[in-house]
């Protein structure tokens, strides 16, 4: 039987303690454990039943999917063995060099070796996660990154299965290339090899520490891909209609083996019946009859809903449609199309377990007021994209403004390269948060997304300066729970700088200046190296330091991040 082994090479941040001595600079670093690992790949990618590799330490020490020898980025100092860090800058010596390559690389590649040669007809998929971010490491340079990208060697299964795949996801509204960017798989031992790279903004929070509020529906996506691939891998077809056709064969199949079974026992119950024949034979007749009709209803349903099983699995809730066969407008449509006000009753900071429970909530006594910080901004001049909010502060969203939008969607490669232009509209709304703040945002009427829930939408927020030009924000704002008509709930994605603790922490420059003086220790912190002054922790980010969080006397770390808002409103 075919079997599918899923390799995971960069979603570790660890680094062996005896190895730490070789690293020269510690904020390119952690910059480069941050912002190059492949954060939650490891768990992105795990599939019950699927046997995995996972290489349990970070890139930056031992890069497995590196060339030992011709690799093109060894002249970036970025070969298997890191000697530049991913803002190219020298952090690290060479002097481990060759253990690292025989008692890391080579073992690690004997592991896959070994596990592929006791597997029948391997696949090897090659699961990565790319930054929606361009950096100087960054092989190539483009304006708009795709959702997914997936890799073959040209190899004929190969090809067919990243064509399954990309029809699959462009059909479910994503943007979809196949060897472009980054190209090929990781080939051992001619062993059939496909990469699935997916966009960490689609699972990751934008600070790179955190999963996503709606990651499960990731994970979900993932999960089905990799299922699929299994199922297309065990037709062992050469199309998409001899794909049906063989699993129409399997059923039909089964079936016959079913009904075979029954017939024997009716059979059985026959020659129990002796004292009867006419009876019996009327009986055999019925009963036979019976099965056979219940047979064919049942292979009908199962053909039917045979394209959705394969290929649209993913969960949610099905849309419903009216007559004109448009989707059925919900009460949350309604009031994005038509506009409407809210008055905002109280804004809570919550935690990272995605429950209900709150840490702290801003509105206390009625007469505060509340200043939403500017996501991971460093800048201590431009810290607030929302400020001066009140209770009771009356929110305006705008009517719902169309344009048309043509789009050119890219498909397949090589020989079944080609092209579909979509015209589409857009859809937007102003929010009038006060007289000197604006926001524009999308509201998608209906669900694109089969996995995600009428009502939970995604509002990427810019902001409206006084000559009218619109600039994005790191800010998001998710509608959540389900609509009930009288509230309606907004969340925050993770706030790195939510200002919720009691020590007060140093500015940026403070920090330098402390550092200067050696007032600090190193302390590991999230894999990261930070420096500790007093209970304070630091890490370097932008040419700055960031607060990150302080140790309580049993050694825990209270801090800013994991937290987000959570704004409530009543509709008006």
């Amino acid at each position: 039987m075919p079997e599918i082994l899923l390799h995971i090479p960069h979603s570790s941040k660890e680094i062996p303690p005896e190895y730490l001595a070789d690293y020269l600079d510690c904020a390119e670093l952690n910059e480069t454990l941050l912002k190059l690992t492949d954060t939650f790949t490891d768990d992105l990618f795990s599939v019950d039943g699927v046997a995995k590799i996972i290489f349990p330490y970070s890139r930056a020490f031992c890069d497995v999917e590196r060339f030992l020898q011709d690799e093109p980025m060894e002249k970036f100092g970025q070969g298997f063995y890191f000697t530049n860090g991913i803002y190219l800058k020298p952090f690290r010596n060479e002097i481990n060099k060759d253990n690292v390559r025989d008692n890391f690389y080579k073992p690690h590649y004997s592991l896959i070796e070994k596990t592929l040669q006791t597997m029948d007809e391997p696949l090897l998929i090659d699961c990565h996660s790319f930054s929606n971010e361009i950096f100087p490491c960054t092989p190539f340079s483009v304006d708009v990154l795709p959702d997914f990208i997936l890799g073959h060697n040209g190899k004929e299964k190969e090809i067919e299965i990243c064509n399954v795949i990309d029809t699959y996801l462009v059909d479910l509204g994503f943007k979809v290339i196949i060897n472009q960017l980054y190209n090929g798989s990781l080939s051992i031992n001619n062993c059939d090899s496909i990469m699935i790279e997916i966009n960490k903004r689609l699972y990751l929070s934008d600070d790179y520490l955190n999963k996503r509020n709606d990651y499960y529906k990731s994970k979900q996506l993932i999960t089905t891909i990799i299922r699929q691939i299994n199922e297309y891998k065990l037709s062992k077809c050469r199309s998409y209609d001899e794909f049906m056709k063989r699993k129409y064969n399997r059923l039909m199949i089964e079936q016959e083996r079913i009904l075979h079974d029954f017939r024997d026992e009716i059979d059985q119950i026959m020659e129990e019946e002796k004292t009867d024949i006419r009876k019996t034979k009327c009986k055999k007749t019925v009963m036979k009859n019976i099965l056979n009709c219940l047979v064919i209803s049942l292979l009908s349903i199962l053909l039917l809903g045979c394209h959705d099983f394969l290929f649209q699995e993913l969960g949610g809730k099905k849309k419903e449609k009216t007559e004109n066969n448009s989707y059925e407008l919900r009460p949350l449509d309604k009031l994005f199309i038509n506009g409407f006000s809210i008055s905002l009753e109280q804004i809570y900071i919550m935690s990272s377990d995605n429950t209900d429970n709150y840490v702290d909530y801003c509105f206390k006594n009625g007469n505060e007021t509340a200043n939403l910080l500017n996501y991971q901004t460093t800048d201590y001049n431009n810290t607030f994209l929302m400020y001066g909010l009140t209770q009771g502060m009356k929110w305006k969203v705008s009517k719902m403004i169309k344009e048309p939008k043509t789009t050119v969607i890219e498909h397949g490669y090589g020989t079944n390269y080609f092209t579909a232009t979509i015209n589409d509209t857009i859809t937007y709304n102003y929010i009038y948060v006060k007289d000197d703040i604006t926001l524009l945002t999308q509201y998608i009427v209906g669900d694109i997304y089969t996995y995600r829930s009428p009502d939970d939408h995604i509002l990427k927020i810019q902001t409206i300066d006084a000559n009218g030009k619109a600039s994005y924000t790191n800010l998001v704002l998710e509608v959540i729970k389900e609509f009930d008509g009288t509230y309606l709930w907004l969340q925050t994605n993770n706030q790195y700088n939510i200002t919720y603790s009691l020590t007060a922490p140093l500015t940026g420059s403070q920090v330098a200046n402390e550092i200067a003086k050696g007032n600090y220790t190193l302390y590991l912190w999230n894999g990261l190296t930070t420096y500790k002054i007093g209970n304070n922790l630091y890490i370097p980010r932008f040419n700055s330091y960031v607060y990150v969080g302080s140790i309580n006397q049993n050694g825990m770390i209270n801090g800013y991040n994991k937290l987000y808002y959570r704004l409530k409103f009543i509709i008006i």
